[in-house]
């Protein structure tokens, strides 16, 4: 029997979990909550991570070195329909990781761009967050509480990332294409301006930092975009004739994202920007994605 996988995977079928995950898979052992049905999950360790008598039974029957935790509930309007809810899976989550998670473990936490909600100013790591809506909030409060518990932690808050999803729905190039295919609307805000990078290599800055010694609070970064831009250069890109319409952040039912342009104040080889998505960049090797015509 093969030994175990040093890092383990916390939330491995969202957006970034999938790309960290698929950044070195043999390395890593995903897991992922109860009820997805996925048959790429099939064999995936399933858990509920705001439950601590779950996760001191899991790390009773083994530990990894490294735990990076991509878990919760990352949809802003999930968040603002069920509160409770969102705040159960994504903060008192944490809690009950900071108990039953041995101090042996170095302890990742992949946190969010919407701890700033909106900024006129670029944000740095010793900016203040400022959220607009309760999924903010709710990384805002997950972040101290492992600040305060596990200073040698590291939160990592990142930015947009584009490329192949697990599902082939979400995400922002998946969900373009997911929408299209299927004659749906396609509604992107105007005023939503994010750095967006590289889905595959946001993925492996993540590994690169949990494999590092680095402690406290790091911003991820690349070139700033806004979302109209992103979609029509996307469409150009795949190719896909979409016909976008256009909202203001304003106009929406729950608060939704403004400008915030992360930026770092370090300087080391992985303070670095990342890339554009590769479908952008036309890098060799990136797998052009299918769509429905």
């Amino acid at each position: 029997m093969s030994a175990a996988p040093r890092i383990w995977l916390f939330g491995a079928t969202s957006m970034v979990g999938w790309s960290v995950y698929q950044a070195d898979p043999t390395a890593i052992r995903p897991f992922c909550n109860r009820h997805v049905k996925h048959p790429k999950c099939a064999d995936w360790t399933r858990i509920q991570i705001d439950s601590l008598p779950h996760l001191e039974a899991l790390f009773a029957t083994g530990k990894p070195d490294i735990l990076i935790h991509c878990g919760g509930v990352c949809g802003v309007r999930k968040c603002e329909e069920s509160m409770d809810w969102a705040w159960r899976v994504n903060v008192l989550s944490m809690a009950a990781i900071l108990v039953a998670l041995p101090t042996s473990v170095r302890l990742v936490y992949v946190s969010s761009d919407h701890v700033f909600g909106h900024a006129e100013s670029p944000c740095l790591e010793q900016t203040t967050p400022t959220p607009i809506s309760h999924y903010g909030r709710t990384r805002v409060a997950a972040e101290e509480l492992l600040r305060e518990a596990r200073p040698d932690g590291l939160i990592l808050r990142v930015p947009l990332g584009v490329g192949p999803s697990i599902d082939g729905r979400t995400g922002h190039l998946d969900w373009l294409q997911y929408r299209h295919g299927r004659g749906l609307p396609i509604t992107v805000i105007k005023d939503e301006v994010r750095a967006v990078v590289s889905a595959p290599a946001l993925g492996r800055r993540i590994l690169d930092y949990a494999h590092s010694s680095i402690t406290g609070t790091r911003h991820i970064t690349g070139p700033t975009m806004d979302r109209v831009e992103l979609a029509q250069k996307l469409c150009e890109a795949i190719p896909l004739s979409a016909e976008i319409k256009v909202e203001s952040r304003h106009a929406q039912c729950y608060p939704h994202l403004g400008t915030v342009r992360l930026e770092t104040s370090f300087t080391d080889a992985l303070a670095e920007p990342l890339p554009l998505p590769e479908l952008l960049t036309g890098s060799a090797g990136f797998n052009r994605p299918h769509h429905a015509r």
